[in-house]
């Protein structure tokens, strides 16, 4: 979201990703969370920065062992939506994991991924 939509740490992790070029992974549920996000900031030009950003990201289909696996990390403090992209991040073998929401940050240390927040 941070690269679709400028907000205060968007600088600090477009530098970090130009000197430490990491590969993003996310689930297809990014597709709809960073354009909403997107077109809900700038009506004009959102949609298109949401799918320039999206093309750079390699998207993990969501399926029902994702889904069912993503409800093991669920808790009161951790949303339906995050523990899916923390079971997507698990799947894949990641090493470390974006984080600017503190709750998902604190679930993703807890299962060992590494938390990268660039500018926070």
């Amino acid at each position: 979201m941070k690269l679709a939509v400028y907000e205060a740490e968007t600088r600090a992790l477009q530098e970090y990703l130009r000197f430490e070029p990491i590969e993003l992974i996310s689930s297809t549920l990014a597709i709809v969370e960073v354009q909403r996000v997107a077109r809900i900031a700038d009506p004009v030009d959102g949609a298109r920065r949401s799918r320039a950003v999206l093309e750079r990201v390699q998207l993990l289909e969501l399926d029902r062992e994702l889904l069912e696996d993503a409800v093991s990390y669920t808790s009161a403090q951790v949303r339906s939506l995050d523990g899916i992209h923390l079971a997507s991040a698990l799947r894949v073998g990641a090493a470390c994991m974006l984080v600017y929401d503190r709750r998902l940050g604190e679930a993703a240390a807890a299962v060992g991924l590494d938390v990268l927040s660039p500018g926070a």
